[in-house]
């Protein structure tokens, strides 16, 4: 149990805090907050290399598809008109 005279008077004059401890822990603070935004930069601008060609390939894929879609579709609409001269064609 803490004795009423082992406590500072709250009313007295403020005591000054340590500038050189506050500049450091300051200082540290925005050392790690600019090394994350240089590697977020670093990421950010390394990984559009890295996804182009998967990039590239999705829409060659996706191109091809639309193609072959395509291409039945003409393939169909060409095999009507047969269809309906000969109603025995599968």
């Amino acid at each position: 149990m803490k004795h009423p005279e082992d406590t500072p008077d709250p009313s007295g004059e403020p005591i000054p805090s340590d500038t050189s401890k506050d500049s450091a822990i300051l200082s540290g603070i925005l050392a790690s907050m600019l090394l994350g935004v240089v590697g977020a930069c670093t990421l950010v601008s390394i990984q559009p290399k890295r996804l182009s060609g998967a990039t590239s390939s999705s829409r060659l894929k996706w191109e091809q598809r639309q193609t072959a879609i395509e291409q039945g579709i003409q393939h169909q609409i060409a095999d009507k008109p047969a269809r309906r001269l000969n109603p025995n064609t599968p």
